[in-house]
Parts: C-alpha cells; structure tokens; sequence
C-alpha cells in the first residue's frame, strides 16, 4: 500500500481531479469489492469477540462479556487478546505444545494490527476525490505549522488481496482451540 503524501502548503504532489465518467466508473468498479471488504472484516471482528467470550467465560459470547465486548472498538479486542495471550503464556510449561505457538500467536496480533490499519483506510477513504493518477484522499494530517494530505491507489486488486488476507486470518482465529490460560 503505497501512500503518496502532499504538504498543502508546499505542494508536492499534483492533484488533477478525474472526470466524472472516470469517477462513475471507478466507484462501480470497487464499490462492490468494498462492501465485501468490509463484510469480511466484520466477520473477523466477530470471530475475535468469539475467541475473547471463549476465554472470559469458558464458552460463547452471550452473557455479560457480551454487553462488554460489543462496546469495545476491534483496536481494543485485539489488545485485549494480545494481553490474554501474554498473560495465559506465564502458565504454559516452556516445553509443552502451547508454549510453541507463541511466535504464532505473536504474528496473528501483528497482522490483526495491519489489517485494522487498512479497514480504516478502506472505509474512511473519500473515493470522490479520485484524481488521475488513481489515487483517492486517504486523510489530511494536521500539525501546528502544516498540513498534508495522504494519497492512496485503492484499487479492485487491492481489495481482494485484503479479503483474501482477512478470510485466512479469520480462519487462523477460529481455529485456535487451546485454552489461553
């Protein structure tokens, strides 16, 4: 995911808008690939809400934990599945089978950090702002003296690599059926 970044007051970066009819036909091509986007995401937040409920609770998220875990953001259960899976490591016996999932479980943290990182730029991007080079307005940072603009190609490719991506890992979370503890 290559962001290009452009400073307002120094541009760095030409923005040419795209015409509408580039723009009507952008957004019909990645619409559909967005929605199943986020679809997909969905679907993975659910199954790390399902995981926490299954090692707060010893089984489905119905009860209290429920009314928690629905309020927490997906940033939030995946720091709290990261201190669950620290905590639950101090129990392991370093010899036994879970203690060898660690690096396993460090890297499913990792990538749920980077796939949470690019849902927000999926789903906050303004595909409106297409201009020609086919990038679209990811955000606009601002800091005491400047301003700066990020620039993102979120393209049909893009997306299904991403849905691809989070499928796998969603069957990564479902699969894991060691007690943490």
């Amino acid at each position: 995911m290559k962001i290009v970044k452009n400073k307002l007051l120094q541009p760095s970066y030409d923005v040419e808008s795209a015409g509408e009819k580039e723009l009507s036909e952008y957004i019909r091509k990645v619409s559909y690939w967005i929605g199943n986007f986020v679809i997909e995401f969905n679907n993975l937040d659910d199954a790390v809400a399902n995981l926490l409920g299954l090692h707060i609770n010893g089984s489905d998220v119905r009860g209290y934990e429920y009314i928690f875990l629905s309020g927490m953001t997906f940033n939030q259960k995946v720091e709290l599945l990261e201190r669950l899976f620290k905590y639950g490591s101090n129990f392991v016996p370093p010899h036994s089978p879970a203690s060898s999932s660690a690096e396993k479980k460090i890297k499913i943290i990792s990538e749920l950090k980077d796939i949470a990182k690019i849902r927000n730029t999926v789903a906050h991007s303004n595909y409106y702002s297409l201009d020609k080079n086919g990038n679209v307005k990811e955000k606009t940072r601002f800091s005491e003296s400047d301003a700066e603009e990020h620039w993102i190609a979120i393209t049909r490719d893009f997306l299904v690599e991403n849905i691809n991506h989070i499928i796998d890992l969603t069957q990564e979370i479902e699969d894991i059926d060691e007690v943490i503890f």
